[in-house]
């Protein structure tokens, strides 16, 4: 119209309904499709109010999408999708090549069976194919239903109910689920990216029967019965080294150590401890164990060798029992055995001397036989040497009879023992000496 000047749009503003329409909303993630609901837009955005959808076989009840920045060079999407379903879906969803967060956890979504309610969330620059990884923000907040994970680190866990929390930092689960039947409370937490304190981190809880455990491949002393309460907490620094560390409750438990004449009866308190370092998988070092009940105190350490995770050294910083309070190590030597040391105030050696004189008292002519065929094939092969020292205050031999200041030494080489050297003194103050060494080649 001749007289009229340029145009110039003040505003732009509208609603739109809409029905049965597919939302795609970043390429390699599934659209969400069959859509209803309602949009706003102006100059600047562009908002979608969803009521009802299907991300593929999730239900979607409620949604918003949010496209914002018209008015800037670089548009973002936020989208927050209220959904229930198969939780595999949705970790599928969160695994998508785009993303990739579930083959993070090296768990595959097919290992994992339930349904679970909750929220999605995910935030990015509208770059097209430029988008990167780390621009897309994910979240995920929901509750699960009878999830069961087949390929979980502590073994198979069905039953659970609980927690899933995502983001781009990492990701929790908590709750109650079954391990091999047994109860069990925990905690899994996993951190991506750097500058983490560790990698993953696992806290877990139940109570288990002995057969619970040696189904599961744990039956580390026989001489037990009943169950004990679990503490633990298992930590992967970085996919090589981890750290685990356990809490025992065995007041439950009936324990017995016939070396020592310990008895642990059900009912009486007693707990356990241990920490574990592991090194790509294997056993690296035991900072720290301690066992406190029935009359015993036990705590020390052990470490191994990181080649061939063969034991390399013990140190029992502390042991008492009845009337025995001692400290022992033992070392690897560079000829393949050990050197044991042991010291202390107080040693009753009446449980072991007990020991080997029933054992002897046993020994029928036909055992004799069979003995004395086992020693001279363990005369034949080698035998781990060892060297052992003691040093004991006080040592408790019999009910009537102790001694005192009482030091030694005994040697074995690859054929057998082969040195003994003994000193005491007896409660008068006389000196008593044994001594058993080698004179000439086979004679002593």
């Amino acid at each position: 119209i001749d007289g009229v000047g340029a145009g110039k749009l003040d505003s732009i503003g509208g609603e739109i309904r809409f029905d049965g329409i597919t939302v795609n909303y970043l390429n390699g993630l599934p659209p969400v499709t069959d859509v209803a609901g309602v949009a706003d837009y102006d100059a600047e955005s562009f908002v979608l109010a969803l009521e009802s959808g299907r991300l593929q076989d999730l239900a979607v009840s409620d949604a918003d999408i949010a496209i914002t920045g018209f008015d800037r060079r670089i548009q973002t999407i936020d989208i927050e999708v209220v959904v229930a379903g198969p939780l595999r879906t949705a970790l599928e969803v969160v695994d998508s090549p785009r993303l990739g967060y579930i083959g993070k956890l090296g768990l595959d979504p097919a290992a994992v069976s339930g349904d679970f309610a909750g929220r999605l969330r995910f935030n990015l620059p509208l770059l097209g194919r430029l988008t990167t990884f780390d621009q897309v923000g994910v979240g995920v907040g929901a509750n699960l239903e009878n999830v069961a994970i087949r390929e979980a680190r502590i073994g198979e866990v069905t039953g659970i109910n609980g927690t899933l929390d995502l983001d781009g930092r990492g990701m929790t689960v908590e709750g109650d689920g079954l391990l091999r039947a047994v109860p069990l409370a925990f905690r899994w937490t996993e951190n991506f990216g750097g500058g983490r304190a560790f990698r993953t981190r696992l806290d877990a809880s139940g109570r288990f029967e002995r057969p619970d455990l040696v189904a599961m491949g744990i039956d580390f002393y026989r001489n037990w019965q009943g169950a004990v309460g679990v503490d633990l907490r298992y930590v992967d620094l970085d996919r090589k080294m981890a750290t685990v560390a356990a809490e025992l409750d065995l007041v439950d438990a009936a324990i017995r150590l016939d070396e020592i004449g310990w008895v642990k009866p059900a009912g009486d308190e007693g707990t356990a401890t241990v920490e574990l370092q592991l090194n790509e998988a294997r056993l690296a070092d035991i900072p720290a164990f301690a066992v406190d009940g029935g009359g015993l105190q036990l705590s020390g350490s052990a470490a191994f060798d990181p080649e061939t995770a063969t034991l390399r050294e013990v140190r029992l910083s502390q042991f008492q029992h009845g009337d025995t309070d001692i400290a022992a190590d033992l070392t690897r030597t560079a000829d393949g055995g050990y050197a044991v040391s042991a010291r202390g105030p107080r040693l009753d050696a009446r449980p072991l001397l007990a020991r080997a004189t029933a054992s002897t008292a046993d020994t029928d002519d036909a055992a004799a036989g069979a003995a004395e065929e086992a020693a001279a094939e363990a005369e034949s092969a080698d035998v781990t040497p060892l060297q052992v020292t003691v040093a004991f205050d006080e040592v408790t031999a019999s009910d009537d009879g102790t001694l005192f200041e009482v030091s030694g030494l005994a040697v074995r080489d690859p054929r057998g023992w082969n040195e003994f050297d003994l000193a005491a003194r007896t409660d008068t103050g006389q000196a008593l000496r044994g001594r058993y060494e080698p004179v000439s080649a086979g004679d002593h």
